[in-house]
């Protein structure tokens, strides 16, 4: 983690390559932390089934506000379908044919 009066916040995962003696990068901690929490959402609901957000969200333990985020990215990139019926929203993981 980095911060400065002159420079943005910054926040990095780092690990130590032994071949090249020097530290690299994988990238944005924050965004590498959604990777894995988009990963864990779309397996839980694959294992679910067709279900609302409430109920992913208990499956899962990620916040229900952080989960509405990650579908929305699931749905945009064609992963999910979504279907609202009244009130409520239903999500499940997109079949080859849908």
């Amino acid at each position: 983690m980095g911060r400065g009066r002159d420079i943005e916040d910054i926040d990095y995962e780092l690990f130590w390559d032994p071949d090249t003696w020097c530290w690299q990068c994988k990238g944005n901690s924050s965004e590498l932390k959604i990777v894995g929490q988009k990963r864990e959402a779309l397996d839980a609901l694959a294992s679910l089934g067709r279900t609302r957000l409430t109920d992913w969200a208990t499956a899962t333990g990620i916040d229900k506000g952080n989960l509405y985020r990650i579908a929305s990215n699931l749905w945009t990139e064609g992963f999910i379908h979504k279907d609202t019926i009244g009130k409520d929203t239903y999500y499940e993981v997109k079949q080859p044919n849908n």
